[in-house]
């Protein structure tokens, strides 16, 4: 679900709009008056992390909608942008921002005002900018923490100070931009990145809740969907949800590990250990039925899923 903004979040969203204002910019106030509407628009966005949740499977337009109703798979990238100046934390997210809302990567952004702030978080993140001289932690140390415990992912520091690149190896930074950044070797350095992230993300499922609020579901989780009373069951190793997604719609967002056994369910073959009486049954005790139709499909299927596992 939707976490509750950091601290740094919300005092960005507070301050940015002060910040404008206090810009050394030469723009008149016609476009002041323009660039601050824009910025409290994507403040919004950016405390319901990165995107506009209402569009995220939402409604029936799909022209509005960044993901298509046969989207095989996504996956959600955590970002996190670290900055101790405001003015550099707004054109840092903002560069981001717009990336990924040119692109329509579903992602997750997380703004923080210095390195403890970042280290409190529980959260695990795919993709981290670090400004390095910062107070309390430094970037580079909070980067030497991250991957101590193996909770980090790419590193991309942002700094005024060259001094530090042949440190940054040591963190197996994925780049070094300096301040100010140039805007053609940011966006080499996203592609770069997120070409990556596609590649090695635990895919999953996106699946909308209450209000504009969402799960992400990966695939390793769910062990079946069921269609049922018009609702669409969603059985995790965890936990059980409920979605209004189609069996049909369903079906496009799915990867290969599952197979529509019944009309009414599909299963993750991962977790199928047994079939008997046209019963698959799965590691968690429950058993699933398989329709007589679809009874020769699932041995063939089941029977390719073990080999291509033992490979």
């Amino acid at each position: 679900m939707i976490g509750v903004p950091s601290p740094a979040e919300k005092r960005y969203s507070a301050q940015r709009g002060a910040e404008n204002a206090k810009s050394d910019y030469n723009i008149d106030e016609g476009a002041r008056k323009r660039r601050a509407r824009r910025n409290a628009a994507r403040g919004i966005r950016l405390l319901s992390h990165g995107f506009r949740t209402d569009s995220l499977f939402f409604g029936n337009d799909e022209r509005s909608s960044p993901f298509s109703h046969t989207e095989k798979v996504i996956a959600i990238f955590n970002i996190a942008i670290v900055d101790d100046d405001p003015r550099m934390l707004e054109e840092v997210s903002r560069k981001v921002s717009d990336y990924i809302d040119e692109r329509r990567l579903p992602a997750s952004l997380h703004l923080f005002a210095d390195g403890a702030e970042l280290l409190r978080s529980a959260r695990r993140f795919d993709l981290l900018f670090l400004d390095i001289q910062m107070d309390e932690i430094s970037g580079m140390d909070a980067a030497k923490k991250l991957r101590e415990n193996r909770t980090a992912g790419h590193i991309i520091f942002v700094t005024v100070f060259d001094e530090y690149v042949y440190e940054a190896f040591e963190v197996e930074a994925s780049d070094y931009l300096l301040k100010p950044i140039d805007s053609a070797r940011f966006e080499r350095t996203m592609d770069r990145v997120c070409q990556n992230l596609r590649r090695t993300k635990d895919p999953g499922l996106v699946i909308p809740s209450r209000g504009n609020n969402f799960s992400f579901l990966r695939f390793n989780d769910i062990l079946y969907c069921e269609a049922r009373n018009h609702k669409m069951i969603i059985r995790c190793k965890t936990a059980t949800l409920e979605c209004s997604l189609k069996i049909d719609e369903l079906k496009g967002r799915l990867d290969d590990r599952f197979f529509q056994c019944h009309r009414s369910y599909f299963i993750n073959l991962h977790y199928a250990c047994g079939y008997e009486a046209g019963l698959v049954a799965l590691e968690n005790g429950e058993k699933i039925p398989v329709s007589r139709l679809r009874a020769r499909e699932f041995s063939r299927r089941m029977l390719q899923h073990i080999k291509e596992r033992a490979e």
